[in-house]
């Protein structure tokens, strides 16, 4: 029998909806808190790692590029304004932080 994904499932004995669902959006928000911040907010365990602290370096530079350019907005939050801003620099680098949430 067929039964569907259910990626919203949290871990035994946890009362919080942290599954699969949950846990890869705050992965990927996590780079932008770190643009904001200046730190990772959720995702310490990446804290030793050089790989993930270059890539969101490298997202933070984007961000500030994006600010001078007028197609990022800081203000009350990080707010798009291109899309193909996003797609040619953000989506990239995105896309390597969260290959390293997943590969751990």
């Amino acid at each position: 029998k067929k039964r569907p994904l259910d990626m919203t499932r949290a871990r035994p004995g946890s009362k919080l909806g942290d599954g699969l669902r949950w846990q890869i959006p705050f992965h990927l928000l996590d780079a932008f808190f770190y643009c904001s911040e200046g730190r990772a907010v959720i995702d310490i365990a990446f804290r030793d790692s050089r790989r993930a602290k270059n890539i969101l370096e490298n997202i933070k530079n984007v961000i500030s590029e994006g600010y001078a350019s007028k197609v990022v907005q800081n203000s009350p939050h990080i707010i798009l304004l291109s899309k193909p801003f996003y797609k040619s620099k953000i989506q990239p680098l995105l896309a390597q932080w969260l290959l390293i949430w997943m590969r751990q």
